[in-house]
């Protein structure tokens, strides 16, 4: 994996699932729609709060990530690298993309918490997301906070 700059993971790989079942990304919650949304100064407090941790949680494990692609590269190009070297970094690579991606999306789930069905809803419409779809499993309803 090169690594030229930060990479959108808006609607690639398994993020898809966020995608699909309406789990709104905190940024664009606090972002261009959150006057579409209409958001009370409460809702965002809170996502913009929400987003803060998620970068704050977010940033050394991304860090971590291309520090293990880096160190893969420079194996590889030092010729430096066996089967058991080879195998250890890419399960650290792996663990940490896990954290990483485990990291994003607990925070979606958490604004989910945070906006109304009805804004949720909106939010879906505004990025072109199908809400014609049921809810996944077990997502029928909102927490009350």
């Amino acid at each position: 994996m090169r690594t030229g700059g930060r990479r959108n993971f808006r609607c690639t790989r398994g993020d898809l699932a966020l995608c699909r079942n309406a789990k709104p990304w905190p940024e664009g919650a606090i972002g261009e729609l959150a006057s579409a949304l209409d958001l009370s100064e409460a809702q965002r407090g809170r996502t913009q709060a929400l987003f803060e941790e998620m970068q704050k949680a977010a940033m050394p494990l991304g860090n971590e990530v291309l520090a293990k692609e880096t160190e893969l590269d420079q194996a590889f190009a030092a010729g430096r690298i066996d089967d058991a070297s080879l195998h250890n970094i890419l399960a650290d690579i792996g663990r940490l993309q896990g954290e990483l991606r485990y990291t994003h999306l607990k925070y979606h789930l958490a604004v989910r918490g945070v906006l109304s069905l009805d804004q949720i809803a909106s939010y879906d419409r505004l990025r072109g997301y199908d809400t014609a779809r049921a809810p996944a499993p077990g997502m029928h309803g909102r927490h009350s906070h």
